[in-house]
């Protein structure tokens, strides 16, 4: 990835959109990495599972780091079925929004280069 190109954040999914040519008039418009994404929107429900991913992550003591695992389970007996991309999306927008980070192998990593049961934390 050619990092002198202008980057922003999919506000659905969190993954990173990296600046191209044919978004060279509009990229100011740019909001979205896919048409699904572009299709689907953030709802009530999304809105919610960021609340209680946070209310989670916030009753453990600090610098406790959770795996997707950890928090998917949480929310198999939750207010609707959260899949775990649906719980990956919802971490994304708030580490996005600067209150969690992502590691992977005890490191910190960008949100969109997470993959497989990563951990999260509450960010220090």
């Amino acid at each position: 990835m050619n990092t002198s190109l202008p980057t922003k954040t999919c506000i659905i999914c969190g993954r990173t959109i990296t600046w191209r040519k044919k978004w060279e008039r509009d990229w100011h418009n740019v909001r979205y990495c896919s048409k699904s994404c572009r299709s689907r929107g953030v709802n009530d429900t999304d809105r919610q599972l960021e609340t209680l991913v946070l209310s989670l992550l916030n009753s453990q003591p600090a610098g406790k780091q959770f795996t997707m695992n950890d928090i998917t389970s949480d929310f198999r007996s939750g207010l609707k079925p959260a899949t775990p991309d649906d719980v990956m999306h919802a971490l994304r927008r708030l580490a996005s929004d600067g209150r969690l980070e992502f590691l992977m192998n005890g490191r910190p990593t960008s949100p969109s280069a997470a993959k497989g049961n990563c951990q999260v934390r509450v960010k220090q």
